[in-house]
């Protein structure tokens, strides 16, 4: 299967930071060249460090939500990294954490913030659903598609004129729309197999109100006297 999204438009809030910093509480530093100096190490290619130096800085600024925004898009970058390594756990695992992140910043009053938040977590979702593509698991696939859709859809709503969260909508759903047009092969077969064998298996040798009979080949169930014996050559063996 090929990846779920070509393009997919990562958001970071220091691309605008004239906007975001002129509705921040003037009460409230915002260490606007230290989150640049972490931009500049994720620009390098240095995800992880960015990420280090993001959760010092947080330390000092734990209120910051321009910092922890600036966390989950570290994170993010991370699982892009660690997904190009084929680490697939390792990159499912740092797109959830970038996720956590934007989910607490949806309703934050920092209105570019709420923005890009809401458009940050449908990326997290539908880079999930490139994770369990490459699983191969349709079914799975599918649904995390859906999420990721559905996820878009609500931003959307909120924030209609966002276009770039159009155009990673639009792409989600030709998406998601492809895998349902063709499903792999034989796939109702292999569900149905996976059921029968499920069931448990027939024992070899049954007795129903004194009719006894048993499907071991080379084998035969009689009855005697309230008995089942199932007969072999040369032995035996009875059931109550």
């Amino acid at each position: 299967m090929a990846n779920v999204l070509r393009h997919i438009h990562l958001s970071f809030w220091f691309l605008c930071a004239a906007g975001i910093v002129a509705v921040t509480h003037a009460a409230t530093a915002v260490p606007v060249q230290d989150i640049r100096a972490a931009q500049q190490q994720m620009e390098q290619g240095a995800a992880a460090e960015a990420l280090e130096t993001l959760q010092e800085l947080l330390v000092d600024h734990p209120q910051s939500p321009e910092v922890r925004f600036s966390i989950g898009c570290a994170w993010f970058m991370l699982g892009d990294q660690q997904k190009d390594a084929g680490d697939v756990e390792a990159a499912q695992q740092a797109y959830s954490e970038a996720r956590a992140v934007f989910d607490a910043l949806l309703t934050h009053e920092n209105a570019a913030i709420a923005r890009e938040a809401a458009f940050n977590r449908a990326n997290c979702l539908a880079r999930e659903a490139d994770m369990i593509e490459q699983t191969g698991d349709y079914g799975e696939t599918v649904e995390a598609l859906r999420r990721a859709a559905k996820a878009y859809e609500t931003g959307l709503n909120e924030y209609p004129v966002h276009e770039q969260m159009r155009a990673n909508h639009d792409h989600v759903r030709f998406r998601l729309k492809q895998l349902l047009q063709n499903p792999p092969p034989k796939e109702e077969q292999d569900e149905q197999d996976k059921q029968e064998q499920e069931q448990p298996d027939t024992p070899p040798l049954m007795s129903y109100f004194g009719f006894t009979e048993t499907d071991i080949p080379g084998a035969q169930a009689v009855s005697e006297d309230n008995i089942a014996i199932l007969e072999f050559q040369g032995r035996s063996e009875a059931r109550p």
